[in-house]
């Protein structure tokens, strides 16, 4: 049995005056809770309704002039979601809500008495497609509205992947890093920039083009941050760094180049510190690199001494 939770409709609709009304049919609670087995009802909360998110994949079900609004697909972990209501639901109704298990119909909720309509949503579902339907009560005998909802796994991951694109100018160097991890978690990671003019004290911050701060150390050379990634490979977290000056001193005299940018490493998951442990064989234990078969930034236009 599933976790259900729902919300009482105050959903004010137009009345509408039927010359046939003083000839309701008459209709019994019993006869919707046969053969059924009543839910467990202690999760069970009402509130006022009142409109909001979670209809933006919104399908409406008619029978006669009642209507059933409700999400078609959801991500997993999200509540499906629904309103029911419609001109025809006037008066005062039951209404049951029913999920089909195993070829029965079996309930989850029943509201005896629902003014005007009803609204709520159904949580703890897996991944897969369930079939529900509303069974009400009141004028005009037993209605029923089925619908069909599919609960996704939108949080599926791709595998780790890391990539740049560097613009080398005359004066300067622009590079955006694309990574994603393999599931969503908090990553920390190096940047080395060993050859760049900079002027920012050990353990202090710089801030990158895109708006990510980075504390600083190794003589400026090392790029730390910390926050959150995707895992996804089309839509990667992204680090921009924009107008890095290359420092062009004795040491790359005798070729006109420096190195930019040599590497990026993840140091912690989640918070979890990777290190190396000399008792153990596994390399997976501690920081590693993300550069893999990735060059080295290099800018060449530094001068040359004769």
């Amino acid at each position: 049995m599933k976790i259900f939770n729902t919300k009482l409709l105050a959903l004010v609709t137009s009345a509408m005056l039927l010359g046939a009304c003083s000839q309701m049919a008459t209709y019994e609670n019993e006869d919707l809770t046969n053969s059924l087995e009543k839910a467990d009802q202690a999760g069970f909360k009402l509130n006022p309704y009142t409109t909001g998110n979670g209809f933006e994949n919104a399908k409406i079900s008619e029978s006669g002039n009642l209507n059933l609004t409700y999400t078609e697909k959801v991500c997993l972990g999200e509540n499906i979601t629904f309103v029911f209501g419609g001109a025809g639901f006037t008066g005062t109704r039951t209404v049951q809500v029913q999920e089909l298990v195993n070829g029965e119909w079996v309930q989850v909720f029943q509201q005896p008495q629902a003014p005007k309509g009803v609204s709520g949503s159904l949580a703890g579902y897996a991944v897969g497609t369930y079939t529900f339907r509303w069974k009400v009560g009141g004028q005009g005998g037993v209605q029923n509205i089925e619908f069909n909802v599919v609960v996704e796994d939108c949080s599926s991951c791709d595998d780790e992947s890391f990539s740049y694109d560097a613009i080398i100018g005359i004066t300067d160097v622009d590079v955006v890093f694309a990574y994603s991890y393999s599931s969503e978690t908090e990553i920390s990671i190096d940047f080395t920039f060993p050859q760049i003019s900079i002027d920012i004290p050990t353990n202090g911050s710089y801030t990158g083009a895109d708006g990510k701060t980075y504390r600083v150390t190794g003589n400026g050379t090392v790029f730390h941050w910390t926050g959150p990634v995707s895992c996804s490979s089309e839509s990667p977290t992204t680090f921009a760094f924009e107008g890095l000056v290359p420092h062009c001193g004795p040491s790359t005299a005798k070729d006109g180049k420096a190195n930019i940018w040599t590497n990026a490493k993840v140091i912690a998951i989640d918070g979890e510190e990777l290190v190396d442990d000399p008792e153990t064989l596994d390399i997976n234990e501690g920081p590693y690199s993300l550069k893999g078969d990735l060059e080295t930034i290099v800018y060449s236009g530094c001068p040359v001494r004769p």
